[in-house]
């Protein structure tokens, strides 16, 4: 079985860019039976309506693909652990979780290490024992003012491997 468990599927108002029908289909042609799809969306994967919509989405694809997603968390334990519980219910299709240590697209960061235990403190005393994705990259050591759309290059010169390094060590 082949998983592409790192999936960037749009939809909602970021369908330009891809959506869930059409990489279900780029799936199926490359040969792989499976995909996990990231959370930092517009709006992003994290409250129970946009899980269900998104996977209303893939189940009407009607494709032989598994489609599955990561719920991002926030550093709202009200919204961690509405997260845990649509985990329960849809499980394995709610694959886990996804922490962004550092901003990426959206506005998923959790960048401050006291909300980062917050995070890691309420998926403990809910008993969480699942998978939990890390974006894992420092802020401080990011300089967005180097990234230029135009030139794809420069996002890992605005992202040198330092922020993940030291990001990885919090």
């Amino acid at each position: 079985m082949y998983i592409d468990s790192h999936v960037h599927l749009r939809d909602f108002k970021q369908k330009h860019k891809e959506t869930i029908a059409h990489g279900l289909e780029v799936a199926l042609d490359s040969g792989v039976d499976a995909v996990f799809d990231m959370p930092n969306t517009e709006p992003p994967i994290i409250t129970p309506e946009i899980v269900e919509n998104r996977l209303a989405l893939a189940k009407n694809s009607n494709s032989p693909i598994f489609y599955g997603l990561y719920i991002g968390l926030t550093n709202n334990q009200e919204q961690i652990k509405r997260a845990i519980d649509l985990h329960k219910k849809y499980f394995p299709k709610v694959v886990g979780f996804k922490l962004y240590a550092g901003h990426s697209v959206g506005n998923l960061g959790v960048i401050n290490l006291e909300e980062q235990e917050v995070v890691y403190r309420t998926l403990a005393e809910q008993g969480y024992r699942g998978i939990i994705f890390v974006h894992a990259e420092k802020e401080l050591e990011i300089d967005s003012k180097i990234f230029i759309s135009q030139k794809p290059i420069t996002h890992c010169y605005a992202r040198p491997e330092k922020a993940e390094i030291e990001s990885v060590k919090d």
